[in-house]
């Protein structure tokens, strides 16, 4: 039963943003109001770099020291790397800046993509269906490069219209994939596992309906740190009032430290931007290891934080 209730609110709080501000807005052609974003103005700072800032938590959980200790490249230097060259970016001009966050920006989508892999692989697991099909991998990569290459196309990044029926091409290829992968009805009969597979093809359809890219990247970022703080919750362990507390106090320590070092080096706006998006890069590289359940150290402590889905 608890399985039951972690896969139905992480379909929920999944859900809610991708459709609520993804799809119905541009399907029904309404214009996202700006006071309606100010109002989300809360939720979108938490599930945005909020939820970067609960990754902080690793580096003090006693239980993943080893792993930190035995990948010190990973944990320390690459995430300073990704800091230093945000501000070489920054440096360079504008003209640099710009590429870098169109880097940036695409290996994001990428990212949010692979935790929806881990869903599915979650939802499988739970139910001991085996390995997934070989094709749903492709499959969620190509619906994020249809995604990616469409965002990419509008006015306010590359300016290339081009770019959008290549993108559609790109994801349509991606939905033949998925009438493909669910065919198999070894693991996609069962209803979580489908549900979270095209759940995953779907995050970055708002992207292919919106000429809005604040509203359809708010749609799917959203999501995705919900999801992400939902897992955190269940990492720390402690209960739900214990564990808001700790993420709490890193979005909140997290957010202090900033404050400081921002005002101490009187850093414009873009500065501040770019020195950011490093720090979220470096929250890329760790999580990309702490996830990879592949690897026993890893896949050992996962399994007893969700000792409930019975990962094993």
């Amino acid at each position: 039963m608890q399985a039951n209730r972690f896969f139905a609110v992480l379909a929920f709080i999944t859900m809610i943003p991708l459709f609520g501000l993804g799809f119905v807005p541009p399907l029904f052609h309404a214009q996202m109001n700006p006071h309606v974003l100010a109002t989300l103005a809360p939720v979108i700072a938490v599930t945005g770099y909020g939820h970067v800032a609960t990754t902080g938590y690793f580096y003090v959980d006693r239980h993943f020291t080893d792993l930190i200790a035995g990948n010190r490249t990973r944990f320390f230097a690459l995430p300073v790397a990704a800091m230093l060259l945000s501000f070489l970016a920054y440096e360079a001009g504008n003209a640099t800046a710009g590429m870098m966050f169109i880097a940036f920006f695409a290996w994001q989508l990428y990212h949010y993509q692979r935790q929806n892999y881990g869903v599915v692989c979650f939802a499988a697991a739970q139910k001991k269906l085996g390995p997934l099909p070989r094709t749903l991998n492709p499959m969620l990569n190509l619906s994020v490069a249809g995604g990616i290459i469409v965002m990419l196309g509008h006015r306010e990044l590359l300016n290339l219209p081009a770019l959008r029926p290549l993108g559609l091409t790109v994801f349509a290829a991606a939905t033949l994939l998925l009438i493909h992968v669910v065919s198999r009805r070894r693991v996609f009969g069962d209803p979580l596992v489908l549900l979270f597979s095209v759940l995953g093809w779907a995050f970055f359809v708002p992207t292919l309906l919106s000429d809005n890219v604040v509203v359809s990247f708010t749609s799917y970022a959203v999501a995705h740190g919900a999801q992400y703080i939902m897992f955190m919750m269940i990492i720390t362990g402690r209960g739900l009032v214990t564990s808001l507390a700790i993420m709490g106090a890193f979005m909140a320590g997290t957010y202090a430290s900033w404050l400081a070092f921002t005002h101490i080096i009187g850093a414009p706006d873009t500065f501040n931007v770019i020195m950011l998006n490093g720090l979220v890069m470096g929250h890329f590289l760790v999580d990309a290891k702490i996830w990879k359940l592949r690897e026993k150290p890893q896949r050992k402590i996962m399994s007893e934080r969700f000792a409930f889905l019975a990962l094993g």
